[in-house]
C-alpha cells in the first residue's frame, strides 16, 4: 500500500517535472515557442484546451507539431471549427515572426477565417485581428495598420459589422468596402458594397 501510494504521488510529480521541463525547453525552442503561442491562440479561439499542439522529435531528430487532445492522446477526426482555429492560429503566430519592418511592408489578406466556427468564436477571431493588424496612438486617435494593407473577406453579417468597428485611418473614408456579386453561373464582379450595407 505504502509503494502505491508513493507510486502515484511520484506520477504527480512526473507531471509537474515534465510541465517544468517544457517551460524550459520553450526558452531554447523556436518550435515550443512557436507551440506556446499557438496553444494560447487555441484557447482563446476555441475556450478550452480541447486540442492542443505538442512538439515531438521525428525519425530525423528534429521537432514537428504533433495535434494531441486534453487527455494527452493524438487528435484525429477534428471539426470543422477545430481545424479553422488551429490553421488561423498558425498563420498569425507565423506572421508575428516577421521583424517589424518586414511587417510594416507586407500585405496580408484573410479569407473568411471564422468559417465554420459558432457565434461565440467571432469575437475571438475580431480581437485576435484587432490586437495584431491594427493600433491606435491613443484612446482617442484613428485605427492604423501595423501591416502595408490587411483585406478580409468574409460572408458572415455578423464578423463584418464586428470588423467595421475598426476604423482605420483611411483620410475621409475609413475602410474601404467591396462585394463581389456573382451574376451567372461562372461570372461575378467586384463592385463598391452597396450603401445600405455600408451604413
Amino acid at each position: 500500500k505504502r509503494q502505491s501510494t508513493r507510486a502515484e504521488r511520484l506520477k504527480l510529480l512526473d507531471v509537474q517535472f515534465q510541465t517544468e521541463v517544457d517551460k524550459l525547453q520553450a526558452e531554447i525552442s523556436r518550435a515550443q515557442q512557436g507551440r506556446e503561442k499557438i496553444n494560447k491562440r487555441l484557447v482563446m479561439m476555441l475556450g478550452s484546451e480541447a486540442v492542443q499542439i505538442k512538439v515531438i522529435k521525428d525519425a530525423l531528430n528534429q521537432e514537428r507539431f504533433q495535434l494531441v487532445r486534453k487527455n494527452g492522446i493524438v487528435a484525429k477526426n477534428l471539426s470543422d471549427g477545430e481545424r479553422t482555429a488551429i490553421a488561423f492560429s498558425y498563420f498569425l503566430t507565423k506572421l508575428q515572426e516577421l521583424a517589424p519592418e518586414d511587417f510594416k511592408d507586407t500585405i496580408v489578406y484573410i479569407d473568411d477565417p471564422i468559417s465554420s466556427l459558432d457565434a461565440n468564436h467571432i469575437f475571438q477571431i475580431t480581437a485576435a485581428i484587432r490586437s495584431i493588424f491594427f493600433k491606435q496612438k491613443d484612446k482617442n486617435s484613428p485605427w492604423e495598420t501595423t501591416c502595408k494593407q490587411l483585406f478580409v473577406s468574409t460572408h458572415n453579417f455578423e464578423f463584418f459589422n464586428l470588423l467595421r468597428e475598426i476604423k482605420p485611418n483611411n483620410p475621409g473614408k475609413g475602410a474601404m468596402l467591396f462585394m463581389i456579386k456573382k451574376i451567372a453561373e461562372n461570372i461575378s464582379t467586384f463592385e463598391n458594397m452597396p450603401s445600405s450595407l455600408v451604413r
